[in-house]
């Protein structure tokens, strides 16, 4: 009786150690777990949040990529309209020029009809101009106004409004000339008639185009990236991307 009141305590004692190590490496092994599920959980976390913002990036890239997408066709079809208008109105220019300078072939010996051939070539130059000239400026004037404010660079929609002006402003530079030139002894009071002739005025339209032309068709390579590539080895200029290309055979560089 005595041996086994001594032999039960040590097997509960040996029970009770067991127990205690086999739930002392459970709990070690459930807290391990524990943590790794919180890590894994964080990183969940941290993925979701990334993706996210990744998303949210991809979505205003996107809306930012869709809105330059839109101010590039808006530009475009503003700039080609602009330009075929400018070579119209140039062409137009050129053809009151040719009839301008049919007053080069008169003969001036009597000077009577010289005068009278004279008067009725420079009221073909007028009608001509109202007719096929100025309602193309007026064309070119109402678009700037609608859309070419928006995106224009100012010294474009201002040289643009000084080709609408353009014989008030010549009239007013001439005048300076001839002033000045009256005060330096360069010139006569009489002198005054050369000084606003219509041969002159058609001239200075046309220049007045052909420098609007040349901004606004400089700003458009900009705008659109369509610039021109360097000039190669061969010393030949490379071909400029259409659609300038088309514009640029037809009005003078």
């Amino acid at each position: 009786m005595l041996a086994v009141m001594t032999w039960v305590p040590l097997l509960l004692t040996a029970i009770c150690s067991g127990a205690a190590a086999y739930f002392g490496a459970y709990l070690k092994e459930a807290g391990k777990l524990r943590k790794l599920n919180e890590s894994l959980d964080e990183t969940t976390e941290q993925i979701r949040s990334h993706t996210q913002a990744a998303e949210e990036v991809r979505s205003k890239l996107s809306k930012e990529m869709w809105v330059e997408q839109q101010k590039w066709e808006f530009k475009r079809d503003l700039y080609l309209p602009m330009l075929d208008i400018l070579v119209e109105l140039h062409e137009k220019c050129l053809k009151a020029n040719k009839i301008m300078d049919k007053i080069g072939n008169l003969d001036n010996e009597d000077w009577d009809r010289y005068q009278s051939d004279r008067n009725s070539i420079m009221n073909e130059t007028k009608e001509y101009i109202s007719r096929e000239v100025e309602p193309i400026e007026e064309k070119l004037w109402t678009l700037t106004l609608k859309k070419g404010n928006l995106f224009l660079d100012y010294e474009i929609t201002q040289h643009i409004e000084n080709l609408r002006n353009a014989e008030n402003i010549r009239s007013r530079e001439s005048f300076k000339q001839y002033q000045n030139d009256v005060k330096n002894g360069r010139a006569s009071v009489d002198d005054i008639n050369s000084y606003h002739s219509e041969e002159i005025s058609i001239s200075y339209k046309s220049e007045a185009v052909e420098k609007a032309y040349k901004l606004l068709l400089d700003s458009a390579r900009r705008d659109l990236a369509l610039i021109a590539k360097p000039i190669n080895p061969t010393g030949k200029k490379s071909k400029t991307l259409r659609p300038s290309e088309t514009h640029t055979e037809n009005c003078p560089a």
